[in-house]
């Protein structure tokens, strides 16, 4: 909040504000003092896959595996009305479910859907994925916060799982992207904050081998023994 409106020059008016020895002067360009809120900051992270070993990293994935993406929201000590965060999925990823929206340690946010953050759902729009959040209220406490050192900021957590499409255009090797934002209004309107996006997942199939014998005939002759047009 900037408060420009000069304050009068109180030496304009002579002799009507005077302490003791000498009249109170004022700069005609006196402000009140600037208070700046910080803007919201988004983080966007692969938590895990649900397959790993050693031909399927942490961040590889199969046809059919899950996907689980956690989202960071660390917020000033304000009000921020209209909170929505929005993810966009690579066509090869859909979206499954959402695990949950939680307050991070030490933090203090409360929001005014009913059924609080509980309440929050994933509704799909092909490949965007829309969670509204509420009207937002972080109290201004100035408590540290264990999760954003040397700040008084708190976090909201959102996670939520997304699935490898079976398609034929997600093939052995394929990176599969996405990318969140936040948008929300304050006293100047609605804002945006730039995307964040967590790493990418490659897509991995397994190596199939086809490996034929010929056993021999059916009536125990070996091989070498067979004469043309015995069955084998």
């Amino acid at each position: 909040l900037n408060q420009s409106v000069p304050r009068f020059n109180h030496s304009l008016f002579d002799g009507q504000f005077k302490t003791e020895d000498k009249e109170r002067d004022y700069a005609g360009s006196a402000h009140a003092p600037l208070i700046v809120v910080p803007d919201p900051v988004i983080e966007k992270e692969l938590i895990r896959t649900d397959v790993t070993d050693s031909a399927n990293g942490a961040t590889d994935a199969t046809i059919g595996e899950i996907i689980t993406y956690e989202v960071r929201l660390i917020l000033p000590e304000a009000l921020i009305n209209n909170a929505v965060m929005i993810d966009t999925l690579d066509a090869g990823l859909e979206f499954v479910d959402i695990i949950g929206v939680s307050v991070g340690a030490g933090s203090n946010i409360s929001t005014n859907l009913i059924g609080g953050f509980g309440a929050v759902t994933g509704v799909v729009t092909g490949q965007t994925v829309k969670f509204v959040l509420g009207d937002l209220s972080v109290p201004g406490d100035n408590r540290p916060n264990p999760l954003v050192p040397d700040q008084g900021n708190d976090v909201l957590i959102i996670q939520y799982r997304a699935m490898v499409r079976d398609l034929p255009m997600n093939s052995a090797g394929d990176d599969l992207g996405n990318s969140a934002k936040f948008t929300y209004s304050n006293a100047s309107g609605g804002q945006s904050l730039n995307p964040a996006s967590a790493q990418d997942v490659k897509v991995v199939e397994a190596d199939l081998e086809l490996i034929k014998t010929v056993n021999g005939l059916p009536d125990g002759t070996a091989l070498l023994d067979a004469d043309a047009g015995d069955p084998v």
